[in-house]
């Protein structure tokens, strides 16, 4: 259905989501790794 309203638009607006997505979820696991590191540098 999304594909008839929008048309050749569909794709796009799909592959921007997923790198919208990808992107957040590197800077999520940047953000782990990062409290990770500084967890263990304080527990030392």
């Amino acid at each position: 259905m999304i594909s008839q309203a929008y048309g050749g638009r569909s794709e796009p607006y799909l592959l921007q989501s997923v790198k919208s997505l990808s992107a957040i979820e590197n800077t999520e696991s940047a953000l782990i790794s990062m409290s990770r590191t500084t967890h263990c540098r304080l527990s030392r």
